[in-house]
């Protein structure tokens, strides 16, 4: 409790506070600058293709990333986005979890998905956000989703896929 009188009564802890801990998920914790980085390279994203499977997979719908949220400072704010932040926190476990995984993408495979209108110099110059998210989706393509399959079974190991991932990790909102 002394900790926190501390901040109290010398203002550090006041309105000039600029960011805050949003959320946590394994030994990572996001901040809201971050999260609002975080969200502008899925717009990114979202500019290559916009049927995602891992958007998909994650519910974040289309009027999400359509949409995306200006998250605020406040806890209100926060509170009303609840729903995209934990969908938003399901899609940051699956990329963190390809990051592990020994994925090596073809400089072709990048190129047939690149859209000059969203990175008019080419898939060079994607952010490493973006790099990440499409690293994701071509892992999930190229381990759960097989053409012999028919729409339900692949819904079904990407459902499964998905679970499996999620549970190994908790997370904690900080508002």
């Amino acid at each position: 409790m002394t900790i926190w009188a501390l901040f109290l009564s010398t203002g550090l802890f006041s309105k000039e506070t600029k960011d805050r801990a949003l959320f946590r998920f394994d030994n990572e914790v996001v901040f809201l600058s971050e999260a609002k980085e975080l969200i502008k390279y899925l717009d990114d994203f979202r500019c290559l293709k916009d049927d995602w499977l891992s958007l998909k997979v994650t519910k974040l719908t289309k009027k999400d990333y359509l949409h995306l949220p200006n998250l605020g400072f406040k806890k209100k704010s926060l509170s009303e986005e609840r729903v995209f932040i934990n969908r938003f926190i399901d899609l940051q476990k699956l990329k963190a979890f390809t990051k592990d995984q020994l994925v090596k993408i073809e400089d072709s495979e990048l190129a047939a998905i690149n859209k000059t209108s969203c990175f008019p110099k080419g898939h060079k110059t994607w952010p490493l956000e973006v790099q990440e998210l499409v690293k994701l989706e071509l892992y999930i393509k190229s381990r759960y989703v097989k053409d012999s399959d028919n729409s339900v079974e692949q819904t079904r190991r990407l459902n499964s896929f998905f679970t499996s991932i999620i549970r190994k990790s908790n997370e904690t909102l900080f508002f």
